[in-house]
């Protein structure tokens, strides 16, 4: 899959956890119950705030389930390359 950004989303269209989009702030499937704990989106190496890069819908083919792939990163030069 290679997609293109089509422009910025305001927040009242920012409201599809089945949207595939570029950084922002993540949309869970289950608002609820599911969200990850916040120490999920930090950096490992230097304990920052990571940013969201991807957020991308993959549906599963003849599954009832649905999945979304969150992709994080931490911006700073000393994390680069770095695991975590």
């Amino acid at each position: 899959m290679l997609g293109y950004s089509d422009g910025d989303m305001g927040p009242a269209e920012d409201t599809d956890p089945f949207a595939c989009k570029l950084g922002g702030r993540p949309l869970w499937l289950d608002q609820t119950s599911a969200i990850p704990d916040p120490s999920a989106s930090v950096c490992e190496q230097c304990g920052s705030d990571m940013a969201l890069l991807v957020q991308a819908y993959v549906p599963l083919a003849d599954s009832p389930y649905d999945r979304v792939l969150y992709v994080w990163s931490c911006n700073r030069r000393a994390c680069t390359g770095k695991p975590g």
